[in-house]
């Protein structure tokens, strides 16, 4: 199981569904997968801190 980290930006949505869709196709494959918007990302933000 490999774990994975889709950080996307989007203007008006459409990459946030195709992100979405991508993290859900990896979860049924078996895969830790997260998405994240950059635009809420906090501060010092390190993707090892997030797959914890």
């Amino acid at each position: 199981m490999a774990r994975v980290l889709v950080v996307y930006g989007t203007g008006e949505g459409q990459t946030a569904k195709i992100s979405n869709y991508a993290a859900e196709v990896a979860g049924e494959h078996g895969h830790d997968a997260r998405v994240a918007d950059v635009k809420e990302l906090p501060e010092g933000f390190s993707p090892r801190g997030t797959m914890r």
